[in-house]
């Protein structure tokens, strides 16, 4: 089961919001924000989010007291700047 701070940096690597990825898990983003702040919750709504993040690419390691998140490379489209 991934840790808080496996949720919290797949999020990040992914450029989701709370609110992204419970709607793609289909949960509440206030248990999800809980979860994250090292609260307990149920093991249902965990399972929904890791396997919405899976769905995208991530994968979680927990070895030798660390843990990993490896998260797909997005290439983001670079705004053009404005001339003046």
């Amino acid at each position: 089961m991934m840790t808080p701070q496996q949720l919290r940096m797949a999020r990040a690597g992914l450029g989701w919001t709370l609110a992204d990825l419970a709607r793609k898990a289909d949960v509440n983003p206030n248990t999800l924000s809980r979860y994250e702040g090292g609260k307990d919750v149920l093991s249902g709504v965990l399972r929904k989010a890791e396997a919405a993040l899976r769905g995208a690419g991530v994968s979680f390691a927990d070895e030798n007291k660390t843990v990993s998140v490896s998260v797909p490379f997005i290439e983001r489209k670079q705004k053009k700047r404005l001339r003046r």
